[in-house]
């Protein structure tokens, strides 16, 4: 009876070693799957270099931030923009870096 689970155990643990290393085996020789990059022309401000910096609730603000943001080299360009549906209430500043 001994040797019938010895053997039992034996053939389990066997097929479980085989199952283990099968795997890693596999994965070290499969060589990884080419990415294609996409630009979005979604958003144009992205593509041409713009991106958002922050928002202010008053334009002054946001242009004050803008000129101190060239005159430090910081970037190269900036715009207020109107970031609301609501006039006069919330400002983006858009910078060219």
């Amino acid at each position: 009876m001994r040797i019938r689970s010895f053997l039992a155990t034996a053939a389990l643990g066997s097929t479980l070693a085989v199952g283990i290393a099968m795997p890693a085996q596999a994965t070290e020789t499969a060589a990884p799957a080419p990415v294609k990059v996409v630009q979005s022309q979604a958003d144009p401000a992205a593509v041409s270099g713009w991106y958002l910096y922050d928002t202010y609730f008053w334009l002054s603000d946001c242009r004050d931030e803008g000129r101190a943001g060239v005159r430090n080299g910081w970037w190269r360009s900036y715009d207020c923009k109107n970031g609301s549906a609501n006039p006069f209430d919330d400002y983006e500043l858009w910078v060219l870096s």
